[in-house]
């Protein structure tokens, strides 16, 4: 996305505003700062980044009472690396992907003289910190939207108490919307998928009950919208889709414009620019998404 000279640029920059504003700065650019960490070396964010530290936290004992091992230097660079190479507000499955790390490196991040992280860099420890409350919050609502219950729940009553649950400790955490609707993006974007090995996956009558859920339409942006129709079309492919992508957008070319860019995830490649026809072997951004329904809509659209 960027080279590596306009990244030291926009870090410039970045230092420049943060000179100006203080930390009131972050709930503005929170949106347009993902992109920037992911294309910032480690190194950067670290406070002696030519210096291997001597970290060695040990971990609880395990379920059968044997040693939890330890946290490493090695363990720590990973969990903030994954933290900050990929944006959680742009790829939301990826909270649930990757979220999960030992106890310990939280304990360590919350060190008050965290000994490796330039905490105000780029306001990477207000971002991870939000990486985490999320991750964490998100998680309340795992209970209530395992694929076995909602197939066998009562009038979606499973799913839409999910997301009352996930408001709740929004609310009580203090959130704000963007971080909110994270949350629930995060969690639900990953029991909308199919099951990898049986392929069951949640009914339309569920996915269709969220958009009649109380302020549910008034949340989200268009480009918001192109996400959640794109994951309806490629599952279900259906009329009722259509349908709500036609009270959503104005007309069908906007339609078209968020649908394509939400489904590939914008902003979430945070590798150096590569050609075409490298990249076709590399990597699908869409290939959970395996039933493909969407192709007879654009058909249908483009036609």
């Amino acid at each position: 996305m960027f080279s590596n000279q306009e990244v030291v640029c926009i870090h410039r920059a970045f230092e420049e505003l943060q000179k100006r504003h203080g930390k009131s700065l972050y709930s503005h650019f929170i949106g347009v700062l993902a992109p920037v960490l992911g294309r910032t070396s480690l190194t950067m964010f670290q406070k002696s980044p030519d210096v291997k530290l001597d970290i060695r936290i040990s971990n609880p004992l395990n379920h059968k009472g044997w040693p939890g091992g330890f946290v490493m230097f090695k363990n720590v660079c990973f969990s903030y690396y994954q933290r900050l190479t990929t944006s959680f507000l742009y790829r939301p499955e990826y909270i649930h992907d990757s979220g999960q790390v030992d106890q310990r490196f939280y304990d360590f991040h919350a060190l008050t003289l965290n000994p490796f992280l330039r905490e105000d860099f780029l306001f990477c420890k207000q971002y991870i910190d939000d990486f985490n409350r999320c991750f964490h919050l998100s998680m309340s609502a795992v209970p209530y939207l395992s694929v076995s219950n909602i197939l066998t729940g009562d009038k979606n009553i499973v799913i839409l108490d999910g997301v009352k649950k996930i408001r709740e400790a929004c609310a009580k955490q203090g959130l704000s919307l963007l971080l909110e609707k994270a949350c629930m993006k995060g969690v639900l974007h990953l029991y909308l998928r199919p099951n990898y090995r049986t392929q069951l996956q949640v009914p339309l009558h569920t996915f269709l009950s969220l958009f009649g859920f109380l302020g549910w339409l008034e949340i989200w942006t268009p480009a918001e919208f192109g996400s959640w129709y794109a994951i309806g079309l490629s599952l279900y492919g259906n009329k009722e889709i259509e349908t709500l992508i036609h009270q959503s957008f104005n007309n069908i070319c906007e339609a078209l414009i968020w649908l394509f860019l939400e489904a590939h995830n914008r902003f979430h490649e945070t590798d150096e620019r590569k050609e075409d026809e490298r990249e076709v072997n590399s990597r699908h951004c869409c290939e959970w998404m395996t039933i493909r329904f969407e192709s007879e809509w654009i058909s249908d659209v483009t036609g």
